[in-house]
């Protein structure tokens, strides 16, 4: 289910198209700029961030953007800046497969339980 989830969202990005797609890709990269930033600055204690098991967000991230460069949504001739050589067959098969990479890759890097452990208590219990 997570998979048809996952590719289902692929497609509706990449059917939004470039014009869109590339201000959305350029707003993620402003956000990771400006956590690495906060977390640099600041001067509370924060929790760690375990960046090195999220990495492969960045991988889906980065190969949406250039699916979506790739793709024909708006058409060419509406000059958005994508190059249009994928149409709907071919958008689909590339989302599908990096719904696939992205999968195996988030589950290939997932926390160590002992650090899930870890950080559920930090947080302490909850009230309900």
């Amino acid at each position: 289910m997570a998979f048809i989830a996952l590719w289902s969202t692929n497609l509706i990005v990449y059917w939004t198209g470039w014009d869109t797609n590339w201000k959305l890709f350029v707003a993620i990269v402003l956000g990771y700029l400006l956590m690495a930033v906060h977390d640099a600055t600041s001067k509370r204690e924060m929790p760690a961030l375990d960046f090195q098991h999220g990495w492969w967000v960045l991988v889906w991230f980065a190969g949406l953007a250039f699916i979506s460069y790739l793709g024909d949504y708006p058409k060419k001739a509406e000059n958005a800046g994508n190059l249009g050589v994928l149409g709907l067959g071919a958008g689909a098969v590339a989302t599908l497969v990096l719904s696939a990479l992205v999968i195996w890759l988030a589950l290939r890097s997932t926390l160590p339980t002992a650090r899930v452990r870890e950080i559920l208590a930090e947080q302490g219990p909850r009230e309900a």
